[in-house]
């Protein structure tokens, strides 16, 4: 994918077009769509403030931590949603190091994500199965969301980390780089 607008001489041209051309843009922000219906649905339906009471088996630990990973993958997905807008504009045939360290960072953290939100899952569906089901039955759609959402969450993060090992093994393999802005082909 050759860069779009006039080259500059470290790189492409930061635009919009080559923004979108990047695959793994749009992966990160169904993660960001993901992050925030779970979040939203922890925070207004699940976790009675009031009464100090997590829906999911009045476990207010699971609560917690959906909203603590719900935050820590908002907050990632937009730094690597801003990673992605500067990424156009290094130029890294000139810097291969720097090109498999962010690679490999990139990896390392989301790698971290998916096991964040795999937690989240598994704790939100075991406490989901345990709960009483006349206390369930009011806020169901809510809950069930939220832990949907968590799963669609664990494979979007698996599908980021994957994305992101094609061209570090490209790069290791000695491949090289090509002109222009090509993470992935």
């Amino acid at each position: 994918m050759p860069c779009a607008g006039v080259k500059y001489k470290t790189g492409c041209k930061a635009s919009v077009r080559n923004l979108l051309l990047y695959p793994l843009t749009y992966i990160r922000l169904l993660a960001l769509v993901c992050s925030i219906v779970v979040f939203s649905c922890v925070a207004d339906q699940l976790y009675n403030s009031q009464s100090d009471r997590c829906v999911y088996n009045s476990n207010n630990s699971c609560c917690k931590y959906d909203l603590a990973v719900g935050v820590i993958g908002c907050g990632l997905c937009l730094i690597f949603v801003t990673k992605d807008i500067f990424y156009v504009v290094l130029n890294f045939s000139e810097h291969p190091r720097l090109h498999a360290t962010l690679l490999v960072t990139d990896c390392v953290i989301n790698g971290m994500c998916a096991v964040l939100w795999f937690a989240a899952f598994v704790l939100t569906s075991d406490q989901w199965r345990k709960t009483p089901t006349a206390f369930a039955a009011s806020i169901n759609n809510c809950a069930n969301g939220g832990v949907a959402f968590s799963f669609l969450s664990t494979l979007l993060w698996i599908a980021i980390v994957i994305g992101n090992v094609i061209p570090l093994i490209r790069t290791r393999r000695g491949y090289g780089l090509r002109s222009g802005y090509d993470p992935i082909g």
